[in-house]
């Protein structure tokens, strides 16, 4: 091994090694075929595991159409979730696209989580746009009073950014 090569030389060395994931190419691929009406097969993407599911969830664009949330909702029911984090990746689409059908589960999740991973992304999805700002701070408002101090100002500060 050349090894000054490997540590102080810019790039990646020639002799490196290379992988091949083809699942991950392949869930890559549909999240980016997604826009073109690409859509995954339902029997075979019940059979994800749940690492497949947030992997494709956050390469999906961070705006949907309505009828692609519901789709996604009716073929493998994002909505009733037991997987805070794949609900949480759901729920994260549902609001950067205003998605009211999601709503009520929203106010359930923000109102039993604490933790910064799972409200910090959703109240950055609401706090994005002027639509979806008044329900990030009546959720706030209904919520903050049980969120860690910690929690509550790291969310204080994504609604003062505007």
């Amino acid at each position: 091994i050349d090894l000054p090569r490997w540590i102080y030389a810019p790039g990646i060395p020639e002799d490196a090694p290379t992988f091949n994931a083809p699942e991950l190419d392949m869930l890559m691929r549909l999240a980016a075929g997604w826009p073109r009406g690409e859509r995954p097969d339902v029997e075979a993407a019940r059979r994800w595991s749940i690492d497949a599911w947030l992997v494709f969830l956050g390469a999906l664009p961070k705006q949907l159409d309505h009828a692609d949330l519901r789709w996604l909702d009716d073929n493998f029911h994002m909505l009733a979730s037991g997987n805070a984090e794949i609900l949480c990746k759901y729920l994260v689409l549902a609001s950067s696209s205003a998605y009211e059908p999601a709503y009520a589960k929203l106010r359930e999740f923000v109102s039993t989580v604490g933790r910064m991973k799972y409200l910090k992304p959703l109240y950055k999805a609401l706090w994005a746009s002027e639509s979806t700002r008044p329900l990030a701070r009546q959720l706030f408002a209904a919520n903050s009073g049980h969120y860690h101090p910690i929690a509550r100002a790291g969310l204080e500060s994504i609604m003062k950014a505007s």
